[in-house]
């Protein structure tokens, strides 16, 4: 079964959309540490596409609506989830510039709070926790995908 959604990117829809991906997770018989791990792996590329993806106003003072699909946004966010075999794939499609979230160089954590570098470790959470990250981009589309076991 695959559930799909296209959400505004931005922090007006965030709540929504954590919320459609907590039922779909209960839908597939998701197992609650799963459920949490691809909770907190969401949250962190959903506000990444959200802050990140497209041109803020002042960036791009002629806004564009994006068609995708049947629904029209300026800043979408297809959301997929499905379970595949033992495993959850949750997709993340958005038009946005390119950025592959996960080619960057993993923070140093074991470094004394005062010498870390801001940013990085919701992309190193999101590594950890899941079983397996990929990206792509393709067909103008930043393409994320995320699995984690149902076990």
């Amino acid at each position: 079964m695959k559930m799909e959604r296209i959400f505004e990117a931005s922090e007006k829809e965030y709540e929504e959309a954590m919320q459609w991906l907590s039922e779909c997770l209960k839908k597939l018989g998701c197992p609650q540490e799963s459920q949490y791990k691809l909770t907190v792996a969401f949250d962190e590329m959903f506000m990444n596409v959200a802050s990140y993806a497209y041109p803020k106003p002042e960036e791009a003072p002629h806004r564009t609506i994006q068609s995708y699909g049947e629904a029209s946004h300026e800043k979408p966010l297809l959301v997929s989830v499905k379970g595949h075999g033992g495993q959850i794939l949750l997709t993340l499609e958005d038009r946005g510039r390119p950025f592959d979230p996960f080619d960057r160089e993993e923070p140093d954590v074991h470094a004394p709070l005062e010498e870390r570098q801001i940013g990085g470790l919701g992309i190193f959470m999101t590594k950890r926790l899941m079983d397996m990250v990929s990206y792509e981009y393709r067909d103008g589309k930043n393409i994320v995908c995320l699995a984690i076991g149902k076990e």
